[in-house]
């Protein structure tokens, strides 16, 4: 009996100790940080990327408001390698307008086309492809070290399929800490960031998915206000995104 009691506490030590340590449990902090960690050693991956925005602007007492949505599929492999190979498929919608693009990027050049014409250019100068030539990157900007502080009162969901669910709430100073560069690179791809150029950021939220060990979704929610003079004019924007991955 004495033996039977002693492997059964030996069992149940086993199973805590694999459900505080196997892919964070519960713990909101570890489920993320361990996916974001499995997801920065991948060799290769494929995502797709949905950016909603909305653009508020105001000049002169009129208010104009403009919806951008964004689609981008990415698939990339040997990402650890000197010689990446990435595909890229953009399609964005303005003024009633959709542009289309498509970019392969392999070795020393990028392989482009876009409005009826292909042409290369070699990955060292971008000037000409804007933010598109950051969106190879982009996804792995998200995967941020997030302070200890935002996961204060946070839990983890757990989804029917397995996967399990956090999410964050931001204060504008920790999205600007955390996200000001994101959101300046899509800024410029708008031309709305320059010289003289107030950038204010409002709350956001991120939601982080985890299936697998691995991230399997991601969104982030936030808006920011820009000001600018423009001949003497001053205009403000209000810029609202949603992006998911």
């Amino acid at each position: 009996m004495k033996k039977t009691l002693a492997l059964l506490l030996c069992l149940l030590t086993a199973v805590m100790l694999l459900a505080s340590c196997g892919g964070g449990g519960n713990n909101p902090e570890k489920l993320i940080e361990g996916a974001f960690e499995r997801m920065s050693e991948l060799d290769a991956y494929e995502l797709e990327m949905v950016i909603a925005m909305e653009v508020s602007m105001e000049m002169m007492g009129e208010t104009e408001t403009q919806l951008m949505p964004m689609t981008i599929s990415l698939a990339g492999k040997d990402l650890k390698s000197e010689t990446p190979k990435i595909l890229m498929e953009m399609s964005m919608s303005m003024e009633d307008e959709t542009m289309t693009a498509t970019a392969y990027m392999e070795g020393e050049w990028m392989y482009v086309t876009a409005d009826g014409e292909s042409y290369k250019l070699p990955i060292e100068d971008m000037s000409d492809m804007g933010a598109m030539a950051d969106y190879s990157q982009q996804f792995e900007s998200l995967l941020v070290d997030f302070p200890e502080a935002v996961y204060n009162g946070v839990t983890v969901k757990k989804n029917g399929d397995g996967s399990k669910t956090v999410t964050l709430s931001l204060t504008a100073e920790q999205f600007e800490s955390i996200f000001s560069a994101l959101s300046t690179e899509l800024g410029e791809s708008i031309g709305v960031v320059d010289e003289g150029v107030a950038i204010t950021y409002q709350p956001a939220t991120v939601e982080v998915t985890v299936k697998g060990d691995l991230v399997s979704a991601y969104k982030l929610d936030f808006a920011m206000n820009i000001s600018m003079d423009l001949d003497g004019d001053t205009a403000t924007t209000e810029d609202v995104m949603s992006l998911t991955f």
